[in-house]
């Protein structure tokens, strides 16, 4: 298992580029990808923005077969 931090943000946003996502995915020869954030709001309900990242992540996934693991 390999853990990489992307991105580290503020108190209102961060910024995630999925090719720095894709590139560690890929340098690691990973088989799958479970990705994860925190709010510091303390907010548990992902915003638009997470859903619509999340969604290209996962799409992402399909050409090189990494498997996008849920919770």
């Amino acid at each position: 298992m390999v853990i990489v931090e992307i991105s580290s943000g503020g108190m209102a946003c961060t910024v995630i580029d999925p090719k720095l996502v894709f590139a560690a995915a890929l340098k690691s020869a990973a088989s799958a990808l479970l990705i994860s954030h925190n709010h510091p709001s303390g907010n548990l309900l992902p915003s638009e923005a997470d859903k619509k990242l999340t969604e290209k992540i996962k799409a992402g996934c399909k050409l090189p077969e990494i498997n996008f693991l849920t919770t």
